[in-house]
């Protein structure tokens, strides 16, 4: 298996086991839920993410971007190219907060 295709699968593995403990604020954002206990983890935990992934998925072609952990924050950029074409891009944001991510 490639490395991006780890990395796609780990991003959806995390993202799926978070949703069954948050709230919908609105169309487009989340909570944790407030008796949800938060782990211990610290925005150099995610380091291995930086860097640039490309590979087949969801239908096209990807490319996603991670920058290097600074100021408790990571940013990242993915694009979807479906028939050479954009077909959705998503803006990415990792915030360390109160010992955890």
């Amino acid at each position: 298996m490639s490395r991006a295709t780890n990395l796609l699968l780990t991003t959806c593995l995390l993202c799926a086991a978070m949703a069954t403990a948050q709230t919908r604020r609105s169309e487009n954002i989340l909570s944790l839920d407030e008796d949800s206990v938060r782990p211990a983890a610290s925005i150099e935990d995610m380091a291995w993410l930086a860097g640039s992934w490309e590979g087949e998925a969801f239908g096209g072609r990807f490319e996603e971007v991670w920058s290097e952990p600074s100021g408790g924050t990571m940013m990242g950029m993915f694009k979807l190219l479906q028939d050479g074409e954009p077909a959705f891009y998503e803006l990415q944001l990792i915030v360390e907060e109160e010992g955890s991510l």
